[in-house]
């Protein structure tokens, strides 16, 4: 193809000739590469989710230093980055009031903690984390773990009281049964929690031996040894031999006290091994799978180690950082001297996990319904093969769109959320416009005949091709502008949707229409269609048999001719045509006037 024709076909001055259907495979292993890629992308890094979902700081104050260009943006995330938080944002708002986005800062500030951090080796979730700490009565902990580094904040890790026992949850059991098991041992202030697929029961005190139940008064036991357990005047008549018999009779007569039931005792405190072969009876594993700590005897280089361990690193991995609760003001101190204002002026707003988990969940629900909508749409518009192509082309779509955002590291925002359910409209717009192309030829039975329904799919694309190109070009020349010259928050919303569009416009054209074609080619009609093209492109044409001359005949095969020609003059037969008899020719009418003039 020459500049001339590329710009015919630009211009729309012209149809191209685009082989999509017939190389579809190739389209299908490009897309399989970027699926991989970013699923690879996702599994190693995770996706970079800001405090609107994971909870976190805002600070917002003034910067004088700012507004005379004294202090910029990265000086402030310098400086956060030696308190501990690198992964602040800085924003400048009309170039005299800062923004900054960062992590919890009760992290640094408040109560005494300690800070632990290592390499996860062994790409252990947050869960497995929060199990050892519980096991080791750290249970409040504050866990974040990714695939490559875990981040723990707790309580300083220095002796507690208790006792805890830690045991596989091999039976799936809930804790309610376990904690029945634990009332009837005589434990009822015990407490399990479940962490993953490890149960942790923190006990307050577990003694060695059992402990003989203990006899609860009963008040009614209390009330029969009270008066009415003293000797009364009739009985006391009644036992004199002169009493007379009105007396004998009114004794006889009185009522007589009702038996009591005899007070329950309280269950049988059961000692530490006890205790032990129940829990190990109930979850139907051996003794010895059951870990026992006391609180009061560990140090913290064992918290540490078991840590490590579980992380697949080693001890010398492991980095801690003691924190007194005077960092959070000297930080603060710190920025407001660097801005040119006051620790008074630094309003600050803690955002915690459960508000970005209510935004995460409603986003999922608002995707689900998109999605059940656009299916029932497109299969009633069109039908459901065509749905299940769109549906896998906006699969495709949302996989490496998530995929390239964890590649690159961008920070996930409500933005972000909102610029991905954008793209998803635009590339089910672009794919609507292919498919009723489509459906328009495809009514032709005659086209598709002729052309197979892949055929006539590769024939609706080139006709919609340049449609779906200038419009996506359109659309991407004003996202680029706010990628490259907006500011931090246009930048990561400009991202989403340009990667978006993008991977929408290349998945409605070699995606969804490729996967259409695979789906109605399976059906028998369509089956037929493309054998029946198949084999009459592939049977050999016929070819015209030279005539041998008079004078090279021999007499043998002129009356192999004369046997093969029918009897009769000859005049009257027409002669015979390569591709077939030929028809006689029609006598041509004439008028009365055209005879009068012969």
């Amino acid at each position: 193809m020459n500049v001339r024709e590329a710009v015919s076909n630009f211009r729309g001055h012209r149809t191209p000739n685009v082989q999509v259907i017939p190389r579809r495979r190739l389209w299908f292993a490009l897309s399989g590469f970027f699926i991989v890629l970013s699923i690879v992308g996702l599994a190693a890094r995770g996706l970079n989710f800001s405090i609107d979902f994971k909870g976190g700081s805002l600070l917002k104050y003034p910067c004088p230093n700012c507004a005379n260009g004294t202090l910029t943006a990265d000086q402030v995330r310098a400086t956060l980055a030696r308190a501990g938080l690198p992964d602040s944002e800085v924003q400048l708002v009309n170039g005299d009031q800062l923004s900054v986005r960062t992590k919890a800062l009760t992290s640094i500030g408040g109560r005494p903690a300690t800070i632990v951090t290592m390499p996860n080796t062994a790409h252990i979730a947050t869960s497995d984390v929060v199990a050892v700490l519980a096991e080791f009565g750290h249970s409040q902990a504050s866990v974040s773990a990714t695939p490559n580094r875990i981040r723990v904040t707790t309580q300083p890790l220095t002796k507690l009281r208790g006792i805890t026992v830690a045991f596989p949850n091999s039976k799936n059991l809930t804790t309610t049964q376990i904690n029945s098991t634990l009332l009837g041992l005589g434990y009822p202030n015990a407490f399990a929690n479940i962490y993953g697929s490890q149960v942790v029961v923190q006990f307050t005190r577990l003694p060695l031996h059992p402990k003989p139940p203990v006899a609860s008064p009963s008040p009614s036991a209390a009330a029969s040894s009270g008066p009415s357990a003293k000797a009364s005047p009739s009985a006391a008549i009644g036992s004199n031999s002169s009493a007379t018999p009105s007396a004998n009779a009114s004794a006889s007569a009185a009522p007589t006290p009702t038996p009591t039931p005899a007070p329950s005792p309280t269950p049988t405190v059961q000692g530490r091994d006890g205790v032990l072969a129940a829990l190990a009876k109930q979850e139907g594993i051996p003794t010895s799978k059951i870990a026992l700590h006391n609180l009061s005897m560990l140090k913290e280089a064992d918290v540490l180690s078991a840590l490590a361990q579980r992380a697949g690193v080693s001890i010398g991995a492991v980095q801690t950082k003691e924190v007194t609760g005077k960092e959070l003001q000297t930080l603060l101190s710190t920025l407001a001297t660097q801005a040119g204002t006051t620790v008074a002026q630094i309003n600050r707003q803690d955002v915690g996990p459960t508000w970005g988990s209510q935004i995460s969940s409603k986003a999922v629900k608002g995707l689900i319904i998109f999605l059940v909508l656009v299916t029932l749409y497109i299969a009633f518009r069109f039908e459901w093969k065509m749905a299940l192509a769109a549906q896998t082309a906006l699969l495709h779509d949302l996989i490496i769109t998530a995929g390239i955002y964890a590649l690159v590291g961008r920070t996930v925002t409500p933005a972000t959320v909102i610029a991905i359910l954008t793209i998803l409209g635009y590339s089910l717009y672009d794919t609507v416009v292919i498919f009723d192309k489509v459906k328009e030829n495809t009514e032709s039975l005659a086209m598709v005949t002729r052309e197979t329904y892949s055929g006539v799919v590769n024939i609706s694309l080139n006709q919609v091709l340049m449609r779906s190109v200038n419009t996506s070009l359109v659309v991407l020349l004003p996202i680029l502008s706010l990628l490259l010259f907006g500011g931090s928050t246009l930048k990561d919303f400009a991202f989403a949707l340009f990667v978006g569009v993008a991977s929408g416009t290349y998945s409605s054209i070699f995606v969804a229409a490729p996967v259409l074609a695979l789906f109605k080619e399976r059906e028998p009609k369509y089956r037929n269609i493309s054998l029946r093209v198949a084999q009459r492109a592939g049977r050999p044409q016929l070819r015209t048999v030279p005539t041998s001359s008079a004078s090279d005949a021999g007499d043998g095969e002129r009356d192999a001719g004369a046997a093969a020609t029918p009897a009769g003059p000859s005049r009257n037969r027409p002669a015979a045509s390569p591709n077939g008899p030929a028809r006689p020719k029609k006598k041509r009418k004439t008028t009365a006037a055209q005879r009068r003039r012969r």
